[in-house]
């Protein structure tokens, strides 16, 4: 699953799209001119009376676009390294799946290819060729470069807006918030803290599952997890969690009950997938990381913009109130018989609370604005988070005031 997201919200994806549309739009222009369609001359559309007339336009239109293109990801490069330096390098993945990135430069790739495509089946009147001018193709390209210079403006304008902080901020929470909804569907009940016995999590192990290969634990495919200890009546237990870094041949699971020969051990590797940076679609940790990275670098002696890292500051607070009112799952994860068979440690809700708001707090000092912001910040979860989590803001918050770490 979390493969498949991968590819949608690459920044090659939609423009690949959108390009194979061109190709299918032009194949389908062609072969109607060859059947006799035609625009008609009272339509008000920009009509080409001969072949050297169309080659014209349809030279004129690929010539433009494809350094408009060429423009356009200039800008995005000069974006991602004002982004990267300004804020924090883990923000350039927004950027890269901003859908309207993709669809601008999908646009222009598509419109460049239709009429590259078209302009090679003009032919003029020789030896043995017969004339043949698509009228319908070139005035569609006409149309369809109107429609890139519509989105060329609107490239402009977006683009402007993205780099703004408020905005990079605002769409970084709004991922963050993401994947609570996703990894924490539930509201918070009355046995919100449920938990595996410590027997679970501290049992000897009986074999380990071993890394292949070094990075980030991106993703762990659950249901292959779950039917692959079914099959063979084991208890596995996961070693790290989502996001840490793995080192070739350190464990990635353990088997804690049942018998281990027979298993596939290659199967259960190949269901953790390692990659070289952490993804926000199993790691809660990842957003809050990028909110406070880009309130660290903002207090930072050389950018010095605390006002950007109080909207950071009220952004967790955001977080922090949708995750405070959320259940936990269980570390133990049942079959459909109700049989104990994965153990799946996640981050505690008071470890999250310490990762982001100690690394705030340290850079915070010389800023008694952003420090009286966190003070607040936290006073208002404490009020407002039922007790099972209160608890936890007011330890934070005890360290806030002693000035501890």
């Amino acid at each position: 699953m979390s493969g498949w997201a991968q590819v949608r919200s690459s920044l090659w994806f939609l423009p690949t799209t959108l390009t194979l549309a061109a190709v299918a739009l032009a194949t389908l222009t062609v072969w109607l001119d060859q059947r006799g369609f035609s625009v008609p001359e009272g339509s008000g559309f920009i009509l080409v009376a001969g072949a050297e007339g169309a080659r014209g336009v349809l030279s004129t239109i690929a010539g433009s676009i494809i350094t408009v293109t060429g423009v356009v990801f200039s800008i995005t490069i000069v974006v991602l390294q004002l982004a990267s330096s300004q804020f924090s390098p883990r923000v350039l993945r927004s950027f890269t799946q901003d859908r309207s990135n993709q669809l601008v430069l999908g646009v222009f790739i598509g419109t460049f290819t239709y009429a590259l495509l078209v302009l090679r089946t003009v032919r003029s009147e020789f030896a043995d060729y017969t004339r043949f001018v698509p009228t319908l193709s070139v005035n569609t390209a006409v149309l369809l470069a109107l429609v890139s210079m519509g989105f060329l403006i609107y490239f402009i304008d977006h683009i402007a807006r993205s780099i703004q902080a408020e905005n990079i901020i605002a769409r970084v929470t709004a991922d963050a918030l993401d994947v609570v909804d996703r990894l924490f569907p539930e509201e918070l009940g009355t046995d919100a803290d449920e938990r595996a016995t410590l027997a679970w999590l501290q049992s000897t192990p009986l074999a380990v599952v071993t890394a292949a290969s070094s990075g980030f634990l991106q993703n762990v495919d659950g249901r292959r997890l779950m039917r692959l200890a079914e099959q063979h009546d084991v208890v596995l237990r996961l070693e790290p969690r989502i996001g840490a870094f793995i080192i070739a041949g350190d464990p990635l699971m353990s088997v804690i009950r049942g018998q281990t020969g027979g298993l596939p051990f290659d199967e259960l590797r190949d269901s953790a997938v390692l990659g070289v940076e952490r993804t926000p679609f199993q790691d809660v940790e990842r957003g809050l990381i990028e909110l406070t990275d880009i309130a660290v670098r903002a207090l930072s002696p050389g950018i010095n913009d605390p006002t950007t890292a109080l909207v950071c500051v009220h952004r967790l607070t955001e977080v922090f109130m949708r995750l405070g009112m959320r259940r936990f799952p269980s570390p133990a994860r049942k079959d459909g018989a109700g049989v104990v068979r994965v153990i799946a440690p996640h981050t505690e809700f008071g470890q999250l609370m310490s990762l982001a708001y100690a690394r705030v707090r340290a850079h915070a000092e010389r800023s008694p604005a952003v420090t009286a912001a966190l003070v607040e910040s936290l006073q208002r979860l404490h009020a407002r988070l039922p007790e099972a989590r209160a608890t936890a803001v007011m330890a934070e918050l005890d360290r806030m005031r002693s000035g501890s770490g």
